[in-house]
């Protein structure tokens, strides 16, 4: 599931993935720094 989540879209920037955004900010921070908890939103439902 860690996965996933990393390949999907990033729901501020959907031309990013959220692997994208981790390493960006990363770079930013100069830290290393880990998904340990995540929201699941539904659209639509």
């Amino acid at each position: 599931s860690q996965d996933c989540l990393m390949q999907q879209p990033f729901i501020r920037d959907p031309s990013m993935t959220v692997q994208d955004m981790v390493n960006e900010t990363v770079g930013r921070l100069g830290e290393n720094i880990r998904v340990r908890r995540f929201k699941r939103f539904s659209l639509g439902e």
